[in-house]
């Protein structure tokens, strides 16, 4: 089996920290192409399998919110998302790793799925989108609904 995965982070908070053992661990089951853009090992030791997007600096994340809220996208993941070019086309599937406010791999995932018409898996690590009392900013929890909702609806699984 080849897998394609996707994630925003790798290694550096908490959901990366998991999604690096995950990929760790599957690099032994079956054959694995990681893309990230955020990629810093938690254990000094780098994964082979691992794609990272060139960039020069990432915003901070008022600019990241303050886009989600009033333009409905992060214009940073849409600009690295066209980054991610597969070496091969002969994946069996495409699994994304998604977290709150990490939404990099799903939007990533919906148009490989439709370029590649392979199945999407996604984990999520966290509630997405974030609960009422996560995210208190009505105009902001909305615009994440509207991208979960139009994002899910390629999800297989």
């Amino acid at each position: 089996m080849k897998l394609l995965v996707i994630s925003q982070t790798l290694g550096i908070n908490a959901p990366g920290i998991v999604f690096e053992q995950l990929v760790s661990e599957m690099e032994g089951l079956c054959q694995v192409e990681a893309w990230t853009y955020d990629y810093r090992p938690s254990d000094g030791k780098y994964l082979d399998c691992v794609n990272v997007i060139k960039h020069t600096s990432l915003p901070i994340r008022k600019i990241r919110r303050y886009m989600m809220k009033y333009v409905g996208s992060d214009m940073f993941d849409w600009y690295y998302g066209r980054e991610v070019r597969p070496l091969s086309d002969d994946y069996d599937a495409i699994l994304c790793f998604v977290s709150m406010n990490h939404y990099f791999a799903l939007e990533v995932g919906r148009r490989l799925k439709e370029r590649l018409n392979i199945p999407l898996f996604t984990y999520f690590v966290d509630a997405v989108p974030a609960p009422e009392l996560w995210i208190r900013d009505n105009r902001l929890r909305r615009n994440i609904e509207k991208l979960v909702r139009k994002c899910a609806g390629s999800i297989d699984c």
